[in-house]
């Protein structure tokens, strides 16, 4: 396949228009059986009081060997109650490889630093894209959770930690001689503190608030994809010399460079990116308080692995059903066989993370 059918695949979220990433493969295949449970649960949803009570984390690890097409990313948990906390009706979460060329670039991680509970998912993309993921990982909750001015103004701290973690990345690409310069990463985060949310992202990795009515659950958007077809996010990239294009036979408007460039960015605000900063690409996130009322159920943050072909209103109806941990990977499943219906032999890296409130 050429040009035409990686719009959707994110090495690619910067892509060279004249390169080839994938060969036809024959009889792509469909995961097993989804075993999706349409009978009701019983079960009572978990509260957010026993996460905050503990002190764990969990975090995704650049795999060691290659990896095969939906295999889970590792995962390093620490704090005793680490993997209890992360099954069951409890957090949901997985994370899987794509049906592509590199290696997986979404990464995920959990901070439980009482009083406060830290959650993203980061979806990198260009050469080093794994890498960066990774490191927003390790540096965002570190920066973000050691500010001892958090419980005075978390929006500024969140802010501050942002534009931080962007200094970390680039110090540490130096240093291990890696680009960042048409490398980079979304990162769509929550921080929970007491009866508040705080929603922090940067790119097209959505996270949605689900919340109970007549027994049912309703979805709602807490985030809007950062993309240059955004009329604000357009405005600031013409004005400070950036081009808006379309590779041929594309539909997606990218961010250019130049008119001559070929690489285009499909997105408008990232970590990483930097030869892309000086014509309005930023790190600075939208930040957005929620109060946490009786009615909310759970925050479900994804890649857009997932919404490519997902909605939100189905990422609901699975979660009425089904506890958390299955959810998730019911979730993953979905996703993955909605890419081979409608492409035959491209699958984006898949991320789920579901947290009951």
């Amino acid at each position: 396949m050429g040009s035409c059918a990686i719009q959707r695949v994110k090495q690619n979220a910067i892509i060279k228009s004249s390169t080839k990433f994938h060969t036809k493969k024959e009889n792509s295949p469909l995961t097993p059986d989804l075993n999706l449970n349409f009978e009701i649960c019983t079960t009572e949803t978990a509260h957010l009081q026993p996460y905050v009570n503990f002190f764990f984390e969990v975090k995704g690890l650049i795999p060691s060997s290659k990896e095969e097409p939906f295999s889970e990313k590792p995962l390093k948990f620490i704090g005793n109650k680490a993997k209890d906390l992360c099954s069951g009706e409890n957090i949901g979460l997985t994370c899987r490889k794509g049906l592509n060329d590199h290696m997986n670039q979404d990464n995920l991680t959990i901070v439980s630093k009482p009083p406060y509970l830290f959650a993203g998912v980061f979806d990198g993309h260009g050469d080093s894209g794994h890498i960066i993921s990774e490191q927003v990982c390790r540096f965002l909750p570190q920066i973000l959770l050691e500010d001892i001015e958090m419980s005075v103004d978390p929006i500024d701290c969140i802010k501050n930690s942002f534009a931080k973690t962007q200094d970390s990345i680039k110090r540490k690409c130096a240093e291990i001689n890696i680009d960042c310069e048409y490398s980079g990463c979304t990162a769509t985060v929550i921080l929970i503190t007491q009866n508040s949310m705080f929603t922090c992202h940067l790119g097209d990795s959505r996270a949605v608030l689900l919340k109970k009515y007549q027994n049912k659950l309703i979805s709602v958007p807490l985030t809007t994809d950062h993309k240059a077809s955004d009329p604000i996010e357009k405005s600031r990239i013409l004005r400070n010399g950036g081009n808006i294009g379309k590779i041929h036979g594309t539909e997606i408007e990218r961010v250019f460079e130049s008119k001559d460039s070929n690489q285009g960015l499909a997105i408008t605000r990232a970590f990483g990116d930097t030869a892309f900063t000086k014509i309005g690409v930023v790190s600075e996130p939208y930040v957005k308080e929620h109060r946490i009322t009786s009615d909310n159920e759970f925050v479900v943050i994804c890649s857009d692995g997932v919404w490519e072909f997902v909605k939100n209103y189905e990422v609901a109806k699975v979660l009425e059903v089904n506890k958390s941990e299955m959810a998730a990977n019911a979730l993953a499943k979905l996703a993955w066989n909605r890419w081979i219906e409608e492409t035959q032999d491209i699958v984006d890296d898949i991320t789920v993370l579901i947290i009951p409130l």
